[in-house]
């Protein structure tokens, strides 16, 4: 705790003294109005926070709808926001291949240079990024827009943005992050009325979706999907309440299990296969746009709080989900169908089998009652 206080200090003291010698003008008021080429800088590599960002796009989208809109994304997240209807251009921030080689970071600054962009703006509602806020400043654009501070902290190098912006939720904590992230722009009446979120799946990739579910469908019968595993531990709901809500949900409700696996859910996955061995289904797949076309085709959707539940929100797939310590009045997916279910003392443990069951077959109703 010492020594992180410590390096924190002399973090502060050093981009203090940078603040000093790089100077920037500030603006107490822009007009963005004429901006013909525009970047957005999200290179952060969490798989919910860059789809929360899909309203935000299309604000811009719905503001400048002649304008080039540039985004700049890490590594990870550059698959999910492929063919976004909202941007033209997707920019991969490669961090790794950075580290390697240094002079691929001035490369890169070089021809963000070359778009000679009218605006630059780096939403932030959870952490705020030097490397963002360097990106940003390099880019030379005419105005940049970002974080002066979020929540109270100060962004040290907040100093690079001509157009700073104070970020506090304070007086309005049940805010969503898909509207958090547009107030980066409350300034200049950014809005939309459309809040959901979006993968620009391709007719291809809907075919291949297809394609797999029909081949392990069972006619019949209600595909439902699970999502067991999560990055944060304190996010996962015990693999065994899921293995009892699955039992029921087929031995019951005559409906198919589908379980998707991520790169960090070997565990709760390796349980079912031991379980279950062949009588439920498994989708892992490198590609997430893959994962979200199988998706698509299922009646439901149940997940532990983390970014596979955007992704199934996004091609319009009912989702529960399960929460602990995160607040889902921030972060539920708010889709049309979507519901979510907060642990007693938020902790995702309290959670009763009954009440995600009968949860799941309210839902389950709900979609063929539509459906028909």
């Amino acid at each position: 705790m010492i020594l992180k206080k410590a390096e924190w200090t002399l973090k502060k003291l050093l981009m203090k003294f940078l603040g000093k010698i790089i100077y920037v003008k500030k603006h107490k008021s822009i007009s963005i109005d004429q901006s013909k080429k525009i970047l957005v800088i999200r290179q952060h590599n969490q798989l919910g926070d860059m789809l929360c960002a899909t309203p935000f796009f299309r604000a811009l989208r719905e503001r400048f709808p002649d304008s080039k809109i540039d985004l700049v994304s890490g590594l990870v997240n550059t698959q999910i926001v492929k063919n976004n209807p909202f941007i033209d251009r997707i920019i991969e921030y490669n961090n790794i291949e950075i580290l390697k080689s240094p002079s691929l970071l001035f490369r890169f600054f070089r021809e963000l240079r070359e778009e000679r962009y009218d605006l630059a703006i780096v939403p932030v509602t959870v952490s705020m990024s030097v490397t963002s806020d360097l990106l940003a400043f390099f880019s030379k654009a005419k105005y940049r827009i970002g974080a002066a501070s979020l929540s109270g902290k100060e962004n040290l190098t907040g100093f690079l943005y001509n157009y700073p912006v104070d970020l506090n939720w304070k007086n309005d904590p049940l805010k969503h992050q898909t509207q958090r992230n547009i107030d980066i722009m409350r300034d200049f009446s950014l809005i939309t009325t459309d809040h959901s979120l979006v993968i620009g799946l391709s007719l291809d990739e809907k075919s291949y979706g297809e394609n797999y579910f029909q081949k392990q469908h069972v006619k019949e019968k209600i595909p439902v999907g699970i999502h067991p595993g999560a990055g944060k531990v304190k996010n996962q709901w015990p693999v065994e309440c899921f293995g009892e809500l699955i039992d029921r949900l087929m031995e019951i409700d005559n409906c198919e299990i589908f379980v998707t696996e991520g790169p960090m859910d070997k565990i709760p996955v390796d349980y079912f296969r031991q379980k279950y061995n062949e009588k439920i289904n498994y989708i892992f797949e490198g590609n997430v746009r893959r994962v979200a076309s199988i998706i698509k085709n299922l009646d439901l959707f149940i997940s532990n709080d983390t970014g596979i539940m955007h992704v199934a929100t996004a091609v319009k797939t009912p989702v529960l989900s399960l929460f602990g310590e995160t607040d889902p009045i921030q972060w539920a997916p708010q889709g049309k169908y979507d519901k979510y279910i907060l642990g007693k003392e938020s902790n995702i443990r309290n959670i009763t089998v009954d009440k995600v069951y009968e949860a799941a077959k309210k839902m389950l109703k709900l979609s063929s009652s539509e459906a028909v």
